[in-house]
């Protein structure tokens, strides 16, 4: 359950617990060689060992999963199973805008996938510059070239109405992949 480092702890501290204070025969009072003990503590460590890096793996697979799950591979941005995921109720009131990038389709349709992607990664880069002033504002990627922003209204709207002109102000830049 707590993983590979935990494990070997427990079995360590469990081993040395029962180590010289179980006898070799109860009856006799006899008490075993610490050859014994030393023994159990190593059998204890491999076994921890083993379960403790299926733990590990299990963890990191889900882990894994979840990511591939909530994240666009491409952007790095979460996508709309993350916005799905998110507790909503938190008292703060929220601005939530979605965008596309318009005229797209035709555009790619001469360049192929690749460019696609190429072109994806590079607004949501331009984008997330934007976002680095805001700590209240978060970007997701809705579908393809479509982004959808929240933004915690802490303040008003404020804050959602300037990224927002920042965003209608990414038209008249220019974008440059592969020259």
């Amino acid at each position: 359950t707590y993983g590979m480092r935990m494990g070997i702890l427990n079995a360590l501290f469990g081993g040395i617990l029962i180590g010289p204070f179980m006898p070799l025969n109860v009856q006799d009072h006899i008490s075993q060689e610490p050859v014994n003990w030393i023994m159990r503590i190593i059998i204890f460590i491999v076994i921890a060992l083993i379960i403790g890096a299926f733990s590990d793996y299990g963890r990191q697979s889900k882990e894994r999963i979840t990511q591939l799950l909530t994240h666009n591979e491409n952007t790095g941005l979460k996508n709309i199973e993350a916005i799905k995921r998110e507790k909503t109720v938190d008292g703060i009131p929220k601005t939530i805008v979605i965008f596309s990038i318009k005229g797209f389709r035709e555009t790619m349709s001469l360049f192929g996938y690749n460019f696609e992607n190429q072109i994806t990664q590079k607004i949501a880069e331009k984008l997330n510059e934007i976002l680095k002033l805001y700590d209240n504002a978060e970007l997701y990627q809705y579908y393809g070239m479509q982004f959808l922003l929240k933004v915690k209204n802490h303040h008003g709207s404020e804050d959602a109405d300037e990224i927002i002109s920042l965003i209608k102000n990414l038209d008249k830049s220019i974008l440059v992949v592969e020259n």
